[in-house]
């Protein structure tokens, strides 16, 4: 498989890791572009690897981590606010943003390896055993970081909301 294909196989994935990270579309679109040209600098040996993707991944993360650490200057403009259409409905917008907030924040008070978990099951949609090998991990240990992350996120939904879920 060359890089390319590589990729536009598994683009999506790779920018909602980013995003789980940063919490800002540009700023993941500019971590996966980063990590890109590294993979793609390096893909006559990452191709040969059993796990291309937890590779990808790995610099993802590390990208982000870095990224937060030294954040880049914002560079703002007027354009785009013009295009705004009146028939957004604006509450459900606000109550989507404090749900996807909370639930990142959440995610985020988690053990790395239980938040890639969750990420990988309830996002990505992948079976345990594809996430266990993605992430190196074996399946039981996979499944016990699945159930104590939501575990954790049950209890912090209940200490935040109550125990109407």
């Amino acid at each position: 498989m060359d890089f390319e294909s590589f990729y536009h196989t598994h683009k999506d994935l790779f920018y909602r890791w980013a995003y789980s990270y940063t919490h800002n579309r540009e700023d993941a679109r500019d971590i996966v572009q980063e990590a890109c040209m590294i993979v793609a600098s390096r893909w006559e040996r990452i191709h040969k690897m059993d796990n291309a993707v937890g590779y990808t991944l790995r610099v993802i993360g590390n990208l982000a981590k870095k990224y937060h650490a030294y954040p880049h200057p914002l560079l703002l403009d007027d354009e785009g606010w013009d295009t705004l259409s009146a028939e957004i409905d604006i509450e459900n917008k606000i109550d989507q943003e404090r749900q996807e907030a909370w639930l990142y924040q959440a995610l985020n008070s988690l053990k790395t390896v239980e938040k890639e978990v969750i990420l990988l099951r309830d996002i990505e949609g992948m079976e345990f055993a594809t996430l266990a090998r993605h992430l190196g991990l074996n399946l039981s240990t996979a499944k016990s970081h699945y159930r104590r992350g939501k575990l954790k996120l049950i209890t912090l939904w209940e200490e935040t909301y109550g125990k109407n879920m």
